[in-house]
């Protein structure tokens, strides 16, 4: 039994070194998984959380680029915004927080925000995401009147205050997917 585990192991070792890309440098995960939030919430969770620590760090070391901040007729009033997050995803941990107080700085009230969180495999318990074309998180989708009008994809193409502009200004780009 011991012979065969040894095997096990060590064919596992040579399959992991020699199937790994040459261009990525893997490290193991030697941390415990933070606790993960799914389904739809608010941000409230992650402030009553220590292991969300990073969303208010974040939200506070963002400088929002005011000259940036979207000047357009649209009435805020019209718009909802989506946010399909995993708290396990370092983009989201740097987008999501910084999108917030962009939306805090524009009057969005929480009403107006939908916060899903979701697995690893971009799903939630009750399919709380079917429906929205999620590939990448975070995504962020801005509605006017209950239609899309655009969506952010991972990262912005510029800053989140600039692709937010061009959103309601409907001149933002397809969101790009990147393998």
């Amino acid at each position: 039994m011991v012979r065969t585990h040894h095997f096990f192991l060590l064919s596992t070792c040579i399959w992991a070194l020699t199937c790994q890309p040459a261009n990525k440098q893997m490290t193991p995960d030697t941390q415990p998984e933070p606790p993960m939030l799914l389904g739809i919430g608010d941000r409230t969770a992650f402030q009553q959380n220590k292991a969300f620590g990073w969303f208010q760090k974040n939200y506070d070391a963002y400088g929002i680029h005011r000259k940036s901040l979207p000047k357009t007729n649209s009435s805020i009033k019209n718009l909802t915004f989506t946010i399909v997050m995993g708290t396990w995803c370092p983009d989201s941990r740097r987008e999501v927080p910084r999108f917030y107080k962009i939306l805090d700085a524009l009057g969005v009230i929480d009403e107006q925000i939908t916060l899903i969180n979701v697995d690893r495999s971009k799903q939630t318990p009750n399919g709380d995401e079917i429906g929205l074309d999620i590939h990448y998180v975070p995504t962020f989708i801005v509605y006017r009147n209950g239609d899309e009008i655009g969506r952010i994809v991972e990262s912005p193409w510029t800053t989140l205050e600039d692709d937010l502009e061009l959103i309601l200004k409907g001149t933002a780009p397809q969101p790009r997917y990147e393998n």
